[in-house]
């Protein structure tokens, strides 16, 4: 797939020079969103003060957005193709970010509104344990549900798991 959309990519563009202004674009646009996230990580995770990322990575950011800028004037030249690219991956993955709150909000609602309308004590009793991996502690499993719903039948222990995740360092910062 790789190898078809760099041949693809060759017969589009015919020429070195249309090529050259789509690598441009590319590395230009990297540039530009490297500076802004490490300025991000030097504030949240380093805990750099704001003024002294503002002055070193306000004036990368201005040197970077500057041969950006000049870069557009080869947009017609082939400078369209990364920027092309980089907004299909930005819809969809804006997409999918939306539509995961979406459904997850729908899915919380729509749990609540379950729970309620069945009778989970009259649900027939089975020997055993089920252990039900879950995402969230704030969510029963699709999977429970989905077996509740259809079969009405639930174990004489449901074991829910879900993972926290904590920010604890491992080692002391500066020793050993």
């Amino acid at each position: 797939m790789l190898a078809v959309g760099r041949v693809l990519i060759v017969l589009i563009f015919r020429t070195s020079d249309a090529l050259a202004a789509a690598y441009g674009i590319a590395v230009d646009g990297v540039m530009v969103i490297s500076t802004f996230l490490v300025g991000i990580v030097a504030v949240r995770s380093m805990e750099v003060e704001y003024a002294v990322v503002i002055a070193v990575f306000g004036t990368l950011g201005l040197v970077d957005l500057t041969f950006l800028s000049a870069e557009h004037a080869q947009d017609r030249a082939g400078g369209w193709l990364p920027l092309a690219m980089a907004a299909m991956v930005f819809v969809r993955f804006d997409t999918w970010r939306v539509g995961r709150r979406v459904h997850s909000n729908t899915c919380a609602k729509i749990l609540c509104r379950s729970i309620s309308s069945w009778n989970v004590l009259s649900a027939a009793r089975v020997a055993g344990t089920r252990d039900l991996p879950g995402g969230s502690h704030r969510f029963v499993p699709g999977p429970l549900l989905h077996s509740l719903k259809h079969t009405s039948v639930m174990h004489e222990r449901v074991v829910l798991a879900s993972t926290a995740w904590e920010n604890v360092s491992v080692c002391a910062i500066g020793g050993v």
